[in-house]
């Protein structure tokens, strides 16, 4: 928007000069000449903020590549690095919140036995994330940013990685709200209670590799400008989903053990959204909107206006996934 500054500035002395009556290199001819071409000026800042918001988005895209983290690759990059064993007592459960981080982030279930949690930071200069733990019956464990401030902006320039390993043995509730970077969370094994996740412009992946033997009292997902990647979602054994998503890229894999009815709501904006709906699974999706584009319904039958079932949802007795969708200008794709 610089040019565009400098043009504006131009426009402004030459018909202040002009307001004063000073003739300047045929001044009257050259202001009436630029009244005939203003529609110009529009043109061209809309095309410099389209190329101000185009580099904003590759930017954004470059962050947001489909590529998995590979966690030991990120914490060999920093040089210096912060450790910490925390061992079972008498906790029956374990909260994690994770708020407001800028970085890589990777969740997994703890390799041994008597691990309550294993926590992991990697940095260069400054300590980036700083960690809580209370406990009492229930373990209370809190992860944040250690900037504040204006501190915050300075660490965009160098995100730091952070690791975390909780025990499977007992039930856990997780919290998480981030901000840029990537994080790879793999539930498979872990007794997950509650899932709650908001994150802004970074990239997701998150995992369910086996059943989970918690059943999920809450799942939410609250997804902005984000590349987000979710498999085997019904082993996370839920009853009820709430995804609410920005103008972002989704892909959402509802493969695995289908362990009781499943409820799911969508609210997706000018987004880009994937599904993944096993043939085997009994599944019925609701659409409201007018402004989606729907591809590959392979599978699914429309029974009425915006509604479509596969064969098993209408011959199934047991367990069935539902899907309620509301959309703005979506693309919206169904295997």
């Amino acid at each position: 928007m610089k040019k565009v500054a400098i043009i504006l500035v131009v426009l402004g002395i030459l018909f202040l000069l002009r307001n004063f009556g000073i003739n300047v290199w045929g001044l009257s001819d050259i202001v009436r000449f630029i009244f005939k071409l203003w529609p110009l000026a529009l043109i061209y800042i809309g095309y410099e903020m389209y190329k101000e918001h185009s580099s904003k988005s590759e930017k954004v895209t470059g962050l947001l590549s489909n590529d998995k983290i590979k966690p030991k690759e990120k914490e060999k990059s920093y040089k210096l690095k912060e450790e910490h064993t925390q061992k079972k007592n008498k906790e029956t459960s374990l909260s994690v919140s994770i708020v407001d981080t800028i970085g890589d982030l990777l969740f997994a279930k703890a390799q041994e036995p008597e691990t309550l949690f294993h926590y992991k930071s990697a940095y260069n200069d400054q300590k980036i994330f700083k960690y809580d733990y209370t406990s009492k019956k229930k373990g209370d464990l809190t992860i944040t940013n250690s900037f504040r401030g204006e501190q915050l902006f300075s660490q965009l320039k160098e995100r730091g990685f952070l690791s975390l390993e909780v025990s499977k043995h007992i039930p856990i509730e997780v919290y998480m709200k981030t901000g840029i970077g990537s994080s790879q969370m793999d539930f498979s094994d872990l007794r997950v209670k509650k899932l709650d996740i908001h994150t802004g412009a970074s990239k997701l992946n998150v995992v369910f590799n086996s059943p989970n033997q918690e059943q999920m009292e809450e799942f939410d997902v609250s997804s902005g400008a984000t590349v987000l990647h979710m498999e085997k979602l019904l082993n996370a054994n839920f009853a009820k989903m709430q995804f609410d998503g920005g103008a972002g890229k989704y892909y959402l894999d509802f493969s695995g053990e289908l362990q009781r009815s499943a409820k799911v709501m969508m609210h997706c904006g000018a987004s880009k959204v994937k599904l993944v709906i096993p043939s085997d699974v009994p599944a019925c999706i609701k659409i409201f909107s007018t402004m989606t584009h729907i591809q590959n319904l392979g599978g699914f039958t429309m029974v009425e206006e915006g509604v479509y079932q596969n064969d098993n949802y209408r011959i199934a007795s047991g367990h069935k996934l539902d899907l309620e969708i509301e959309s703005g200008i979506s693309n919206l794709i169904i295997n």
